[in-house]
């Protein structure tokens, strides 16, 4: 795994599933971060899954 691709990493089922997991956890946090801070807020929001303690992905 370690000199895969991140493109290729994202497709393994174990870390697409978490991906959509984070991403689906991400969404709920941004949304509630802009109901409270409306526009003072410029997000940049990322999923992250850890593989490991070798390999992230995004």
């Amino acid at each position: 795994m370690r000199n895969m691709p991140r493109e290729e990493l994202r497709q393994l089922p174990p870390v697409a599933r978490k991906l959509s997991e984070a991403e689906n956890q991400l969404a709920g946090y941004r949304e509630t971060l802009e109901r409270v801070y409306g526009d003072k807020l410029r997000l940049a929001t990322h999923a992250v899954v850890c593989i490991g303690l070798e390999r992230l992905v995004w």
